[in-house]
């Protein structure tokens, strides 16, 4: 029984895991979207300033 309980205990985990990994994922997304929206802002930015 213990060794049951053990399985569906590292199971659980395993997929506690996969779904941080998705979410992550998501952040890096987003992280790279963000960056290259400052980019463009930075460089309309610069132009009306010039």
């Amino acid at each position: 029984m213990r060794v049951r309980d053990i399985q569906a205990q590292v199971r659980q985990v395993v997929g506690a895991l996969a779904k941080i990994g998705d979410v992550v994922r998501e952040i890096n997304e987003t992280q790279a979207v963000i960056g290259g929206v400052l980019t463009e802002q930075v460089a309309v930015t610069r132009d009306v300033l010039a």
